[in-house]
């Protein structure tokens, strides 16, 4: 037995859930549901080579904010927090598959506009959970 054989993958799937825990699914050529078609978004682990230079990313401009508060020339308001936690869940998005919303396809590169959406908040709850629990695991919360 080898320790590599137990390693975490750097990324997960997560299967789109309603509010009320039933799974999500797309829909087929004739417009009932398809269990073939599940709703699913993909996230990069903590671990995971992506998110270590996000990590690293984000700890430069925090390190910069820190260092104008200091001259007192900053204030965070509560909507650039917000908008910084969006960018981090799209950071952690790996791939999104048969995920509609609003009539359109969504993918890695328009994910956003569903986080955003305060009426799918239960979306970013469920990935921040996942997420969350890992983190748990891997001693970083």
């Amino acid at each position: 037995m080898d320790l590599i054989d137990h390693k975490l993958p750097d990324t997960i799937d997560v299967h789109l859930e309603t509010p009320n825990g039933d799974l999500l699914y797309g829909e087929d050529d004739r417009g009932e549901t398809d269990e073939n078609k599940p709703f699913i978004i993909g996230l990069h682990l903590p671990q995971s080579e992506a998110m270590r230079q996000y990590d690293n990313k984000i700890h430069r401009k925090t390190l910069k904010a820190v260092n104008k508060r200091n001259s007192g020339k900053i204030n965070t308001s509560l909507e650039e927090v917000r908008e910084e936690n969006l960018e981090r869940l799209v950071a952690y998005t790996s791939h999104v598959k048969n995920v509609i919303y609003n009539k359109e396809k969504i993918t890695k590169d328009n994910i956003y506009k569903v986080y955003a959406d305060p009426n799918l908040g239960f979306i970013k709850n469920q990935l921040e959970k996942r997420l969350e629990g890992y983190s748990s695991f891997l001693g970083e919360s």
